[in-house]
């Protein structure tokens, strides 16, 4: 059975509460991936709360507090609340690679690199240092970089807009035009 299909107020076994950081006395997350908001008053009950899976596939929550409401993802709420984080890792990694998987016991805090590496490892991701060609536009002299990340480190150009550039999103970025090296473009 999964969480999504059991009843709202539901006692799960081994279940613990803890509040969710920013917004104590109003709400709290459970190790199992759950959040509940919580009573204040006779006229506003306990309510478990129904997560909505967005477009990157995680599911988050909207809580309100003092009329405002934010969208918080439910895995970094887990975190949060129950993970330690002494090294403030910005990310947090789903062990099993399943986004809907809010479990306490699935979840790790890791920088960019560590998640990365580990979707490679888990066969996620592939691992490419392609070879990026930057043109000077008046100029029209040519830079060859071995991967995005040397050509943006070096530009000083965000790596995502590289990005779009090579996969034809936007023609160039200020100066600059990229295209994939001969050797790594894929044959028609």
């Amino acid at each position: 059975m999964t969480i999504n299909k059991l009843k709202q107020n539901e006692d799960l076994q081994g279940e613990e509460w803890l509040p969710v950081v920013g917004y104590e006395g109003l709400y709290e997350v459970s190790n199992l991936g759950r959040v509940k908001r919580l009573s204040n008053s006779a006229t506003r009950k306990e309510k478990m709360l129904k997560p909505q899976i967005q477009r990157d596939g995680y599911q988050r929550v909207t809580l309100y507090k003092k009329g405002q409401k934010k969208r918080k993802a439910i895995h970094r709420l887990v975190a949060i609340a129950f993970i330690p984080n002494p090294e403030n890792k910005e990310q947090v990694n789903h062990l099993d690679a399943d986004k809907l998987n809010n479990k306490l016991a699935n979840l790790q805090w890791a920088t960019r690199k560590e998640n990365i590496t580990h979707a490679i490892t888990l066969g996620l991701m592939k691992k490419t240092n392609k070879a990026v060609i930057a043109i000077h536009l008046d100029s029209g002299e040519q830079y060859q970089f071995k991967s995005q990340t040397e050509a943006s480190r070096e530009l000083g150009i965000y790596m995502k807009k590289i990005s779009n550039a090579l996969n034809g999103r936007i023609k160039h970025i200020g100066v600059w035009r990229f295209e994939r090296s001969s050797t790594d473009k894929k044959s028609s």
